[in-house]
């Protein structure tokens, strides 16, 4: 293991990295649908390898109506940064915009992938923290309304970013 940060390596030291990895093994569907089911109903930190390979590759695994709950209680609110930021993430998700509502990136598929989704997550909370080198062009709760959106989509919180029950 080389002793240098990730960022740091050569494509040739990340590849050599990648060589002594297993290969994955692929869910079979039963398997993937438990998984979603399992996410939805409680979710977890990180997955094994074999899970998240699945869902990195499933449009948004928050179940559809769960969704739409979430677009509708969103259509209600008074317009502030962090309801734009839902709504735009919201619009990604669902594939009714071309680009990620951060890093104006297409998407891998359409509508968007989790892996995708996620990417925005990454880039809202990495402009949060001051990480980025060129800062994003959206305020700081426009950004942490996508975080908290992708992240519930993709079932890395049990919180939604909007109370559901009203």
């Amino acid at each position: 293991m080389s002793e240098k940060p990730w960022w740091a390596l050569t494509p040739q030291e990340l590849e050599q990295m990648d060589a002594g990895l297993p290969e994955l093994r692929e869910l079979s569907v039963e398997e993937g649908r438990a998984l979603i089911e399992r996410l939805n109903a409680h979710a977890q930190g990180a997955l094994p390898p074999e899970e998240w390979d699945f869902v990195a590759h499933q449009p948004a695994i928050r179940y559809a109506a769960d969704i739409e709950r979430l677009a509708s209680q969103a259509a209600r609110e008074h317009e502030t940064e962090f309801i734009a930021g839902v709504r735009a993430a919201l619009d990604h998700a669902r594939g009714q915009i071309a680009v990620g509502p951060l890093t104006n990136v297409p998407p891998r598929q359409d509508p968007p992938c989790c892996q995708d989704l996620e990417a925005e997550a990454t880039a809202a909370r990495d402009s949060v923290a001051g990480m980025l080198d060129t800062p994003l062009s959206c305020s700081r709760d426009f950004a942490a309304g996508v975080e908290d959106t992708m992240t519930w989509l993709t079932c890395g919180t049990d919180t939604a970013p909007l109370d559901l029950e009203t």
